[in-house]
């Protein structure tokens, strides 16, 4: 959900912005609206909206200095309808122009396309490591019962930076088995069972551009993954193929099947199939968490033990499967009794340990930012910046000069 502010202390204007018609179903949210513009930048909010030209301010100058200083705000000008407005508008760097009386039908075009846009922007900042973990995570979170209604599907989807729908592309979850899994792991493989899963993923979901799949559970000898956008036909010619390559490579006999086939990802919600695909393919659910068999096998320990490697090597490129193999439970195990045990989700814990430690070095030291960054596992700047401004509202420019000034 992006946030919006609005600056404006002309009634007409806050109603005209303040109704739900406009923000329903937009993923924006109206977060405050305000006559201090120095409030509404202080917030940064994504989207500010704010007059072209009044008394006190003039939106153009905004536009132009926001835009100059890189801020991930964008801004919104209203005011009247006017051809030289308008063109100023673009000419500041501003992101659009309404005009006064709000017409819906501009507005929703301005902002479908500013959600666009800002989606995009997102993806772009994430590295490859992050939507990696996201891919792999996806199914685990909709089948284990975390992913609540369509909605949410789609949101949790548009992160995975996919060129396929989670509405209207099709969706074949596949049974791989490794024939011989016991033999070829005891007689032939020397690098135990989770190499050999990862060597078989790699074949079946990673190392192929032209076909786009997600896994979705591995347990004894199967592997199970999500197919999107292919029909049984190209499933069938391009798997063939792939289940001979892994056996003129590795010596792995390979065999699948189409399991269940489902207009699109969205459908799987949608005819109710959650917790029967999650039964059929072994994913651990909350409630299956919950129950106190599953409590008796693992305790607070474990994750006290995870906290520790995690709170050791968070500078390093951590992962889930990194810390899961650690405390030896499968990745899927260890997520959920994460969640369980500590209410967060593994990946926004690691993440409140970096942001810390980001907070103390930027408090302490005169290290630049993009050195911090690194000091805290990550290698790309301008992550790193945008997680530090969600995480605790300021840039860590800001954020130092805060501090400098508290001391």
């Amino acid at each position: 959900m992006y946030s919006v502010i609005l600056v404006s202390s002309a009634k007409h204007v806050t109603e005209s912005f303040n109704s739900m018609e406009l923000w329903e179903n937009q993923n924006f949210n109206l977060n405050l609206v305000t006559n201090d513009l120095s409030e509404a930048l202080q917030k940064a909010p994504d989207v500010l909206i704010c007059p072209y030209n009044s008394s006190d301010i003039s939106g153009c100058e905004i536009a132009r200095k926001l835009f100059i200083e890189k801020s991930k705000t964008k801004v919104v000008l209203y005011g009247r309808k006017s051809y030289d407005s308008v063109k100023s508008a673009i000419n500041s760097r501003a992101w659009g122009y309404l005009s006064m009386p709000l017409e819906l039908e501009d507005f929703f075009s301005l902002f479908i396309n500013l959600r666009q846009y800002l989606d995009k922007e997102s993806r772009e900042l994430m590295t490859e490591f992050d939507v990696n973990q996201l891919r792999e995570e996806f199914f685990q979170k909709l089948l284990s019962g975390n992913i609540n209604d369509e909605l949410q599907i789609e949101k949790e989807f548009s992160m995975l930076n996919l060129p396929v729908s989670c509405k209207t592309d099709s969706c074949t979850i596949i049974r791989f088995t490794i024939n011989n899994f016991t033999g070829y792991l005891n007689n032939k493989w020397k690098y135990g069972k989770d190499a050999l899963y990862v060597a078989v993923n790699n074949f079946t979901v990673k190392n192929r551009p032209d076909i786009i799949s997600l896994p979705v559970n591995t347990v004894k000898n199967y592997i199970y993954i999500a197919v999107l956008g292919l029909t049984e036909a190209e499933i069938n010619s391009k798997y063939a193929e792939i289940t001979k390559s892994i056996y003129d490579i590795m010596g792995i006999e390979l065999s699948y099947i189409i399991q269940f086939k489902y207009n699109s990802v969205c459908d799987i919600f949608i005819q109710n199939d959650v917790k029967m695909l999650a039964e059929n393919m072994s994913v651990i659910t909350n409630d299956s968490l919950e129950s106190e068999n599953h409590l008796q096998l693992q305790n607070n320990d474990t994750v006290a033990l995870a906290k520790k490697y995690i709170d050791k090597n968070f500078s390093k490129e951590i992962c889930l499967d990194d810390v899961a193999e650690y405390v030896d439970l499968s990745s899927a195990y260890f997520s959920r009794l994460f969640k369980l045990q500590t209410g967060e989700n593994f990946i926004d814990y690691l993440i409140k340990i970096r942001m810390e430690k980001g907070k103390l070095l930027l408090a302490e030291t005169n290290l630049k930012t993009y050195q911090v960054g690194e000091n805290v596992g990550y290698n790309n700047s301008k992550y790193f910046c945008k997680l530090f401004k969600n995480y605790t509202g300021y840039t860590p420019t800001e954020y130092r000069s805060k501090m400098k000034r508290a001391h």
